[in-house]
């Protein structure tokens, strides 16, 4: 059967999907069941690179509004979007041959995550005084009361050919690898986050 799923950022934290099959072990002697719940985008084939949840001998599984948010991003379906996701169960007793469940197709309208930036940002970058020495960084605090806007002044930037690069890292131990870095899509001075290396802004 087919279920549909909306879910909301306000209520992230509270269940939007619960799970549940009957014991796949009933009537088999001696027998105890246990299962994995597979997961995977709607038109895939559930078992070609799906995400698992090993679930002992548990025979339920709820999502909250963000994990199941989480789990439809990581499957292609698009932020304030619909797509389908599929679930399955597949079952395994010792000494009694494995068995699966029939697929569940839900149909699940993601929400758009509100941005929260970290309380501090740090700059680095070989265009700054700073360099990339992340003890060296300049500290640029959250303005009180104002989500998502960092201030600070008296900053020099060398924009010349060989030093044009700074980010501002969510972290000041590398703890946390996102940075806020020039929009490669956007005009000058457009920022989105990025993770790893590169997007230098320039």
């Amino acid at each position: 059967s087919a279920q549909s799923v909306t879910l909301a950022e306000a209520n992230e934290d509270q269940t939007a999907l619960t799970l549940n099959w009957t014991d796949a072990a009933e009537g088999l002697e001696n027998a105890v069941a246990e299962y994995t719940l597979y997961v995977n985008a709607g038109a895939a084939d559930i078992f070609s690179e799906p995400q698992t949840y090993d679930l002992g001998i548990e025979k339920t599984k709820a999502f909250t509004n963000k994990e199941l948010n989480d789990l439809a991003l990581q499957f292609g379906i698009a932020e304030a979007t619909t797509g389908n996701l599929k679930f399955l169960v597949y079952a395994e007793a010792d000494g009694f041959e494995a068995v699966q469940s029939n697929e569940l197709s839900v149909s699940v309208t993601t929400y758009k995550e509100t941005f929260v930036g970290p309380a501090n940002l740090y700059m680095l970058g070989s265009a700054t005084d700073f360099g990339w020495d992340i003890e060296n960084a300049l500290v640029i605090p959250m303005k009180s009361g104002e989500q998502n806007i960092y201030e600070a002044t008296g900053i020099t930037i060398r924009l010349t050919p060989n030093d044009v690069g700074f980010k501002f890292f969510f972290s000041g131990d590398w703890s946390d690898s996102r940075f806020f870095g020039q929009d490669p899509s956007g005009e000058f001075g457009a920022m989105a986050v990025k993770q790893g290396d590169g997007f230098e802004f320039q």
